[in-house]
């Protein structure tokens, strides 16, 4: 092989890897992308859950109040009475 076949099989080598570093480097761009949404969903979805938390406890608070105060007795509840 002559220097000159090798020197542009070698150029078109380094073509090649560049355009693949720079694929590389746009997908890596787009997953940085979507790691912060999916970041931003798991932030937003941890909030919803603690604020159902809160209610839960605090309905439960409510539902040991009620049983507290009085003897649970779902036989002698009347609908409409």
């Amino acid at each position: 092989m002559q220097l000159g076949e090798l020197l542009a099989q070698r150029q078109q080598e380094i073509e090649t890897w560049t355009e693949q570093i720079a694929a590389l480097e746009s997908e890596a761009a787009g997953e940085r992308a979507r790691a912060g949404q999916i970041g931003e969903t798991l932030a937003i979805a941890q909030e919803q859950v603690e604020k159902v938390r809160i209610e839960l406890v605090d309905l439960e608070g409510a539902i040991g109040a009620l049983g507290d105060g009085a003897e649970f007795a779902p036989h002698r509840v009347r609908v409409g009475a």
